[in-house]
Parts: C-alpha cells; sequence; structure tokens
C-alpha cells in the first residue's frame, strides 16, 4: 500500500514538473528579456526637441513637466517602466505615490513620452527596465 502511494506521488511530481518546465519555457518564447538598465551595454535614449536625451536627462525633463494636479498631493511618485526593444514604454507602475491624482498623473506623464531608441545588448535591440523619481510641486 505504501509504495503504490509513494509511486503515485512521483509520478504526479515528475508530471508536474514536466507541465512547469513546458509553461516556463512556452512563457519566455512569448515575453522578452528584460534588462535592467544598469545591466545593459548601451543605455535607451530619446530624442526631444532635436536634442539627445539619456535616462538622466529625461527625469531632469520630465521634472520640468511635472506640476501637482488639481485634487491631488505634492510630493515624490516614483515609477517604474520598462522600455521595449522597439523603444516602446510600457508596464508603468508606483512604486511609491502620494495620492490616486498626483500617482495617475505621473503615470500619463511618462506614458506619454514620445518613442526611445533602445537599449543595446550585443548590437541586438533589447528590453530595459528603469525606475523614474518625479516630484511634484
Amino acid at each position: 500500500m505504501k509504495t503504490k502511494f509513494f509511486i503515485c506521488a512521483v509520478a504526479a511530481f515528475v508530471a508536474t514538473a514536466i507541465s512547469t518546465e513546458v509553461s516556463a519555457f512556452q512563457m519566455h518564447e512569448l515575453q522578452e528579456e528584460v534588462f535592467n538598465i544598469i545591466f545593459v551595454e548601451e543605455k535607451p535614449n530619446i530624442v526631444i526637441d532635436g536634442k539627445t536625451l539619456d535616462l538622466n536627462d529625461y527625469v531632469m525633463w520630465i521634472q520640468e513637466k511635472a506640476k501637482t494636479p488639481e485634487g491631488g498631493t505634492a510630493g515624490r511618485v516614483i515609477c517604474s517602466l520598462t522600455i521595449t526593444s522597439t523603444g516602446k514604454v510600457t508596464d508603468v507602475k508606483i512604486i511609491r505615490g502620494t495620492d490616486e491624482v498626483t500617482n495617475a498623473a505621473a503615470v500619463a506623464l511618462i506614458e506619454s513620452s514620445p518613442e526611445w531608441n533602445p537599449g543595446k545588448n550585443n548590437g541586438k535591440n533589447v528590453a530595459v527596465k528603469a525606475t523614474i523619481p518625479i516630484n511634484f510641486m
């Protein structure tokens, strides 16, 4: 009786492990690999008003646009975002915010950016994850 239970448990474990491995492989095929901004060989940049800006310059540029929205709270909002291998800004999330109105303004501000020149590793375009602080006054 114990032997049958043991064999069934092992079979169930192996079936689950194989299923999980296939699912993970399939998900990798659907999603592009995302690099952290500090681990990419060539960092993404953006051209605004004829000037090429790196991420630090972009933070300063976006800071000039950040006005506390009506009904919002002044303060710092920290957002994460992904710049895809095609240069689109996606997956904008609030890491730390102030209130719903100001947080929504931060997300809208970042999502309204023009397309980026994507980051590169080994000469190939790659997706890059970055974090941006925005101070609303």
